[in-house]
């Protein structure tokens, strides 16, 4: 995915990065100010790292509000393998992306489960 074609995204150049709390300095943010907590990031910083196999560390299960099993959710998504998806409550996920964040293998989980909720067949 490149970063810089996202509406809404604006990608800093190198000479514009700013340290916290500086002045941006592009005539569409003139004036406004990067608050103390935010985070701005050049497009090299932003670059998404490849997917690689789930080393099955648990994390995503860790950090889930819900207790979802979320490496089985997306993954019976993408084999379209809707009984799994049921039997592990796919309906349930609420889309919070706590287990994409931690994920070390870099799996694209809540788009998976997204794209799973939205073409499941109904009962």
């Amino acid at each position: 995915v490149d970063a810089t074609k996202i509406t809404g995204l604006y990608v800093l150049s190198q000479k514009e990065t700013p340290g916290l709390g500086n002045k941006i300095e592009n005539p569409e943010w003139r004036g406004q100010f990067v608050g103390k907590d935010a985070a701005v990031l050049t497009a090299e910083q932003i670059a998404l790292a490849d997917e690689t196999a789930c080393i099955r560390c648990g994390r995503c299960v860790d950090v889930c509000p819900l207790g979802l099993v979320a490496t089985k959710l997306a993954l019976a998504s993408r084999s379209r393998d809707w009984e799994v998806a049921k039997r592990y409550y796919l309906a349930a996920c609420c889309e919070c992306g706590c287990c994409a964040y931690v994920c070390p293998a870099r799996i694209p989980l809540v788009q998976l489960m997204r794209m799973g909720k939205a073409i499941m067949p109904r009962e």
